[in-house]
């Protein structure tokens, strides 16, 4: 159901014109499933350590970013 963005009304001397404006557009969300190309099955997302190779905790892991700076010997 669309909603007015905004309600008024336009007069002209005693003739009253309700005016409502509505959106033009409507947002929807497309979701992708990423599949094995060879089999076609669904591949799920896994939070894995790289240096381990254990998955972890879906709360456990930190942000940060990668230091462009080089160190000098």
């Amino acid at each position: 159901m669309r909603r007015a963005i905004w309600k008024g009304a336009i007069t002209f001397g005693l003739v009253y014109v309700p005016v409502e404006v509505l959106p033009a557009t409507q947002g929807e969300r497309t979701g992708f499933n990423l599949l094995d190309r060879r089999t076609l099955d669904a591949v799920g997302y896994q939070r894995i350590n790289k240096r381990t190779g254990k998955p972890i905790q879906h709360d456990a892991p930190a942000q940060a970013y990668k230091s462009c700076r080089r160190e000098h010997a």
